[in-house]
């Protein structure tokens, strides 16, 4: 069975895509409902879980989402920093800020999670909503379970959430446009792509999937045929649109040059292969397993139905999702969307009249293989595996602003000496006050600054000194989880100095005040005494 049927065809795979059609595309049965439902809950009990400011980029979003409506800015330079106030930035996610801050507006932290929850499910729906149309709502069900995990390795709040949905909606309008020959399908997407560039990096996928099929026209297909013409005009309009954002070119070019300055290494931009010698996350054996399942599905599929040009579009975007995974973890969950609507398609082109003979058989396997997932994960069992996973809930965990509460509390200042990680949680408690030395973004400092000030200060006292003499640091804010080896070597120098007096401690951060007559008051009174910190070994 095709999944692009031409609108002509009266052969005997013709009337059969007339009969799957009939099934599977109308009005969605009690079964899609059903099991789209259930799919929809196994995601969210991954996506319930309290948010850490301490280790997130939702503060800064945040804080770009105040500055944005409220004093008209968005930031070009990096102004958060005291280090690098002048060092220019590409905000490329500003409209994501707005939008997170409008929800905080409304529900706080709370709401900030509902929308971010509401996104990912949407997202989800419309995925499986395809695959139920090509495939039937069983086998639907069974790879969107599958590829559950995969989705929750994002769950943290980010802006990317925006891609997800505006990918998905993107695929949605073009293999409609395939299967209908209806223009107004692709009039949507350069408006779209204008909300894209303004929400995430990630906007160039938009014409990379136009592209996609736009190809695949013109090397299958005269040139004049009016699908192409239409994809192209399309392709040039959503080029366009890439552009319709305050940074204009620099904007437009930043996926390409966004890498070109990165001095800090991140976990999450680190290919499989590397990241598995190091951490222990299910979600490198599932990729592995899907990513052989997907190439599998293309391989059936070729054997069954030999050549055939509705397979290139989608066999490019396999290879293309399936490279970004193996590359970087960060990408498991466009890797997951897709492959449940990429497997879906290549099953229903293998084995249509089967799948239509045995559909109620499928969805009642599919809705006992979801009950079986979805038992266990309603009680947290098999989100303890996953690294990212925190304790069940919505809106902040618990004590989550008790730092930012006692530096303020007791008027305390800067200059700051913080570690990554936790910049985005003081851009968002103590913008007002105080800047930072640093904050989670690799791209807004130069390669240098991370490799000859912010790692080698932590690791040589000598270095620290200097930088101490040069920025006057008064305080240090700093996350006690960061597990860089330069982190924890720090850390133990600073309980040891005597110069410094740890004064705060939570489960997850640590505040040093420099023995000067600024602080002495809140030292006497809140001194932790050495004896209360012990050394871990790794």
């Amino acid at each position: 069975m095709s999944n692009f049927p031409a609108p002509t065809d009266h052969d005997t795979v013709g009337c059969m895509r007339v009969r799957f059609s009939s099934i599977f595309q109308h009005v969605p049965s009690p079964a899609t409902l059903i099991l789209g439902a259930l799919v929809l809950v196994f995601y969210c009990s991954f996506l319930l879980h309290r948010i850490d400011l301490t280790v997130a980029d939702l503060g800064r979003h945040l804080q770009n989402g105040r500055l944005a409506l409220e004093e008209h800015i968005i930031p070009a330079t990096n102004f958060y920093s005291y280090t690098e106030p002048d060092y220019p930035v590409v905000t490329h996610h500003w409209g994501s800020g707005i939008a997170f801050f409008l929800a905080w507006k409304a529900g706080g932290f709370v709401g900030v999670q509902i929308l971010f929850i509401i996104i990912s499910l949407a997202t989800l729906a419309i995925i499986f909503g395809m695959a139920t149309i090509a495939a039937g709502p069983g086998p639907a069900a069974i790879v969107a379970a599958l590829a559950v995990p995969l989705l929750a390795e994002r769950t943290e709040i980010r802006p990317e959430a925006f891609s997800y949905l505006l990918a998905a909606l993107f695929f949605l309008a073009l293999t409609r446009f395939e299967r209908t020959r209806n223009w107004y399908w692709l009039v949507v997407l350069p408006f779209l792509q204008v909300l894209w560039v303004n929400t995430h990096i990630y906007f160039f996928l938009g014409p990379v999937l136009i592209a996609i099929f736009f190809i695949s026209h013109m090397l299958t297909r005269p040139f004049g045929r009016r699908a192409a013409r239409l994809l192209g005009i399309t392709e040039l309009g959503t080029i366009i649109a890439s552009f319709l954002n305050p940074f204009f070119i620099t904007g437009a070019l930043a996926p390409f040059t966004i890498f070109e300055n990165y001095g800090y290494r991140i976990a999450e931009n680190q290919p499989v292969w590397f990241l598995e010698t190091l951490m222990q996350n299910p979600n490198f054996t599932i990729f592995k397993v899907l990513f052989g399942l997907l190439i599998a599905s293309f391989i059936v599929r070729v054997w069954a139905r030999g050549r055939e040009r509705e397979i290139i579009p989608l066999a490019v975007i396999g290879v293309i999702i399936s490279v970004l995974g193996w590359l970087a973890t960060r990408n498991f969950a466009l890797f997951g969307f897709f492959f449940i609507v990429l497997a879906a398609y290549n099953i229903s082109a293998c084995c249509s009249a089967w799948l239509i003979r045995r559909r109620v058989t499928l969805a009642t396997a599919g809705g006992i293989f979801l009950a079986l997932l979805l038992v266990p994960a309603l009680f947290g069992q098999w989100q303890k595996y996953f690294p990212h996973w925190r304790e069940a809930g919505l809106g902040l965990e618990q004590r989550n602003t008790g730092a930012a509460d006692f530096f303020r509390t007791h008027d305390l200042h800067g200059p700051i000496f913080n570690n990554y990680d936790i910049g985005g949680y003081l851009i968002w408690h103590l913008y007002r006050e105080e800047k930072v030395f640093v904050d989670n973004r690799p791209e807004a400092y130069p390669a240098q600054f991370f490799t000859g000030q912010y790692i080698p200060m932590q690791e040589s006292d000598e270095v620290w000194q200097k930088a101490l003499e040069r920025w006057n640091f008064n305080s240090i804010f700093f996350s006690h989880r960061d597990a860089t080896p330069w982190a924890q070597q720090f850390l133990i120098a600073r309980v040891q100095d005597s110069a410094w007096a740890p004064v705060y401690a939570d489960q997850k951060i640590l505040i040093f005040l420099r023995r000067n007559e600024e602080n002495k008051n809140v030292i006497a009174r809140f001194e932790i005494p050495k004896s209360a910190f012990r050394t871990v070994a790794p």
